[in-house]
């Protein structure tokens, strides 16, 4: 019977679909990947489609990679991605495989493997990284041959294949890839959110088939002797809707009933229509033997993993009857492929399902999980079962439960590691089995939904005894009230656990909870006292040694720099912290604390060998967060301070697209504060501006530490448009937040020279002086070079009286300094003091000085004004030098750099998580503005 099997039925009515299917694998063809994906209900005829699609592909030279949807298998992290390989992997040698993992493509073997390297244990989220490596995986393949990828029932796919398919939809131009999927509607998914970002994503083409119309009803209903009569194929689209499958399925009810054709028999089709296609399954069962139907039971239940050995085993048959009941199941149109038996149709399936009561259904799960766990397959199988079923006290479905939340969370699959443990707890177990389930959870709903896990930590927390085990859970459930908006909890919770463990033996612990109290408290008016009291008892000489005693050294750097007060002391702190290497690994926040000290000292040759070295760690782990947080941010930073504005524009362009594309918002305002620095530097005001108004940031922001870098930003942008008023309202916030949360120092903010300049402008310049002066006072109690330089400027600037002379020390001080754009900007300023002095021949040769090196340092708006000075003196002004490596904008010179460093582009393409199409395209405009035609010739024209 064909009824139930798409690919005997014929193909009518889907010359559309066909037509397009067939674009999309020529454009893939040629490298523009393509994503289609047919919608429709059930029996749309969609598998159908996929089958042609097939045909047509393997037939122009595609290789297949193939995966379909099941019940069960949307709680199988991953599930339908290990289908797409898992089969090419094993038919690869090993060489083969490890070409094939080669690159960021090393991240997915965390899918396909148990073992997790070490340094995947520091990353708060793989996510990312696995489906960064998964793209990269499918890239490989795709590089050998051009490759479809069929996806059907995409509304059963687990979500992490769901958000794969997402990530890698929008990657896909530049590779030989042609994805062609089928769904039902999102609203009837296992998980619909996840399968609707797949469907509405502009890259995606999704196609609806039509209803069968008259024209292929009567073709599929005629008999040998003729056509059928029209008043019959109308009541047949009437009572199917025109889908093909419950045409098909009315059509054989109707030809085993005897019923021709014809006008005169249309009214009974009425009749048979009320059956459906359920029905009709149910009726070919009662037929079947009971070994049939056994059969057919175990393989519904197994799903995919319906091997010949599990159904055996499940369904209690032997050999023998084993393979008359695969017989008779094919025989009846039930069944297609033999091992692992697969259904004619997935409605098969659901009917067979239908037809055992529940609590057979339960029992075969639970016997279905034990057979897998016994058979060696992965955990998650089992676990796929066990959630099918209600708790039943069995030790041995909490140790599957457990296993496969561990492998889902190495995979970055936290939600789906929840219902793991979620279900796991629910069994009736022992106290202490349920305690660490319960530990587990709660670290888990930390990655899915901080106030389930504080609630949940909290309720192991009252559970625990040992002093040590208490302390690390509250440091996890400090950790979930913060992130969850409740900071003062969080707080109060950490200073009661300090207590007890002060002076037992638990040094480390104490001082691991104490830098994360002080971390918690030290950004908020209202509780940074708390932080001040206990970084004030911090002895240095008496610390323990370990993690925590380098978590203290950095916070105590960092507080010290803060205040601006001693800045010997904060980098021997910051030095220290470094020195073992433990912050490196796995504290990413304190190993910020301890490099941006560095920075804010002067050193920025070292903190800029320690962000250098982050930054590739990170590249290579596929850590976007930590990347686009932390590493770039902060280089980006130090490359604007030696005055590397194109190098800077690079690494802070780069952060931005990263930490939107992710929802990295915690970075979003500092990055936009330091990039809008220094695209204004290179005289790009509007785009300056577009990059203040898209961190969406509103105008009246809250006193935290957080905004500062952002509101010294934008009140420096109102100077130069001329909002003056705006920006000293600005400045002035920002010397509110720092008195309130104490950090205070011009080497980190120098709001007060920003001030200054407004108030000069709004002819008060008395108390422009005043605060010039208060901000030369702090520079030189701090001691960095480049504070102290700046600082002597913006005296300058507004003190017409000591004008020169400062300038004069600012020049000196700033000569020997990194901060050559500071040096740039002290030379000009001096200039054009000599040249208001009437001293125009030194005036013009510090102006000619100070124009070239701003034009070498990209400085747009430095050169802009010292060429306005020139020509005041009567010289003729400086040609701007925008050719070469200056005309390039920041992606066209980041993929310069790497290629100059002998990266190929695929490499480059792994480093940037960009597609190979997008390094081209980068390339070739970067040649044609380089004048250059070959990659041996980028270092020379970039320098």
């Amino acid at each position: 019977m064909a009824v139930f099997d798409s690919v005997a039925r014929p193909l009518l009515e889907r010359d559309r679909e066909i037509e397009q299917i067939c674009a999309g694998l020529t454009a893939s063809r040629a490298g523009g990947g393509r994503l289609l994906v047919l919608e429709g209900r059930l029996g749309a005829g969609k598998t159908r489609l996929l089958a042609e699609t097939r045909g047509l592909a393997e037939a122009d030279g595609f290789a297949v990679l193939q995966a379909r949807g099941g019940e069960l298998e949307s709680a199988y992290a991953f599930g339908a991605v290990r289908q797409l390989f898992e089969p090419l992997l094993m038919r690869r040698s090993a060489n083969t495989r490890a070409e094939l993992f080669s690159g960021a493509a090393g991240a997915a073997e965390l899918v396909f493997s148990s073992p997790v390297p070490d340094e995947w244990h520091s990353l708060s989220d793989p996510t990312f990284p696995v489906l960064h490596g998964l793209y990269w995986l499918l890239a490989n393949v795709a590089s050998a041959q051009p490759t479809l990828v069929l996806m059907d029932d995409l509304h059963w796919f687990d979500a992490p294949s769901l958000r794969w398919l997402a990530f890698t939809a929008r990657r896909l131009d530049g590779l030989g890839v042609c994805v062609v999927g089928a769904t039902r509607p999102a609203a009837e998914a296992a998980d619909p959110s996840s399968l609707a970002d797949v469907l509405t994503d502009p890259t995606t083409q999704v196609l609806r088939p039509h209803p069968l119309g008259l024209a292929a009803i009567a073709a599929l209903a005629g008999t040998d002797d003729g056509r059928a009569d029209e008043p019959f194929c109308e009541v047949v689209r009437e009572v199917t809707g025109g889908n093909p499958l419950f045409v098909h399925a009315l059509l054989e009810a109707a030809a085993d009933h005897g019923i021709a054709p014809t006008a005169a028999h249309a009214p009974r089709l009425r009749e048979l229509a009320a059956d459906g296609v359920t029905r009709l399954v149910a009726l070919r069962l009662a037929r079947l033997s009971d070994r049939a139907v056994r059969l057919a039971r175990a393989a519904a239940v197994l799903g995919d993993q319906a091997t010949v050995r599990l159904t055996q085993a499940l369904a209690h048959l032997a050999e023998e009857d084993h393979r008359r009941g695969v017989a008779q199941l094919q025989r009846s149109g039930l069944l297609g492929g033999e091992d692992p038996l697969r259904f004619s149709h997935p409605i098969v399936r659901t009917a067979v399902l239908a037809d055992m009561s529940v609590a057979e259904r339960h029992h075969a799960h639970r016997k279905a999980a034990e057979l897998l766990v016994d058979a060696g397959a992965p955990v998650e199988l089992a676990a796929a079962h066990l959630l099918s079923v209600p708790a039943a006290a069995a030790a041995g479905a909490v140790e599957t439960l457990r296993a496969a939340a561990e492998r889902a969370l190495q995979q970055g699959s936290a939600d789906i590691a929840v219902a793991y443990l979620t279900r796991a707890h629910d069994e009736r177990i022992d106290a202490a089995t349920g305690l660490e389930i319960l530990i587990e959870l709660g670290k888990a709903e930390q990655r899915t939904n901080a106030d389930d896990a504080a609630s949940h930590l909290a309720a192991a927390i009252a559970r625990i005894e040992d002093p040590e085990r208490r302390g690390e859970l509250i440091l996890e459930h400090a950790r979930a009230r913060f992130f969850s908006g409740r900071p003062r909890e969080a707080i109060r919770e950490l200073e009661d656990a300090l207590g007890p463990l002060r002076g037992d033996g638990h040094e480390d612990l104490a001082e691991r909870l104490q830098a994360e109290l002080i971390g918690a408290a030290w950004w908020e008016p209202d509780t940074h006292r708390i932080a001040a009291v206990h970084l004030a008892a911090i002895d240095p000489q008496r610390l323990h040694g370990g993690l925590g005693s380098d978590l203290l050294l950095a916070s105590l750097a960092t507080y010290t720099c803060r205040q601006g007060r001693d800045r010997a002391r904060a980098l021997d702190h910051a030095r220290s912290s470094l020195a073992s290497g433990r912050l490196e690994i796995g504290a990413a926040g304190a190993y910020a604390y301890a490099t941006t000290t560095l920075l804010f000292a002067g050193c920025f040759d070292d903190a800029l060998s320690h962000f250098a070295k982050a930054v590739t760690a990170a590249r290579r782990r596929g850590d976007v967060v930590h990347l686009a947080a932390l590493s770039l941010i902060w280089r980006g930073r130090t490359h604007a301070l030696k005055g590397r504005l194109a190098a800077a524009a690079v690494d802070l362009r780069e952060a931005f697209d990263l930490a939107r594309e992710h929802a990295v918002d915690v970075a979003v305002p500092y990055i936009a504060g330091f990039l809008a620095d220094v695209l204004r530097e290179q005289g790009d005001v509007q785009g300056a501006v577009e990059v203040i108004d898209s961190a969406s940031l509103p105008q009246d922001l809250p006193q935290n530490t957080h905004l500062m870098f952002f509101r010294l930003a934008r009140a420096r942008l109102r100077l130069v448009r001329g909002s003056t008023e705006q920006a000293l309202h600005e400045a002035t916030a920002i010397g509110e937040t720092v008195a309130a949360v104490p950090s205070d120092n011009p080497a980190v903010i120098p709001w007060r020279a920003v001030a200054a300049e407004a108030l000069r402008q709004l002819d008060r310049v008395d108390l422009a002086v005043h605060l010039a002066e208060e901000n030369l006072a702090l520079a030189l109690r701090w001691g960095a070079d480049y504070a102290v330089g700046g600082a002597l400027c913006a005296l300058g600037r507004v003190d017409e009286a000591g004008a020169e002379e400062r300038f004069r020390r600012a020049v000196a001080t700033l000569a020997a300094s990194p901060a050559t754009l500071e040096y740039a900007r002290a030379v000009i300023e001096l200039g054009a003091c000599l040249r208001r002095g009437n001293h125009r021949i030194e005036a013009r040769a510090h102006l000619r000085s100070g124009v070239d090196l701003a034009e070498d340092l990209g400085a747009r708006a430095l050169a802009d004004r010292a060429n306005a000075e020139l020509a005041a003196c009567g010289a003729r002004p400086r040609q701007h030098r925008r050719t070469g490596a200056d005309a390039l904008t920041a992606s066209e010179r980041r993929v310069a750099q790497l290629a100059a460093q002998g990266m190929t582009n695929k490499d480059i393409a792994q480093a940037l998580f960009v597609t190979v199409k997008t390094v081209e395209l980068h390339l070739s405009n970067a040649y044609r503005k380089l004048d250059i035609s070959s990659r041996r010739e980028i270092g020379r024209a970039l320098t």
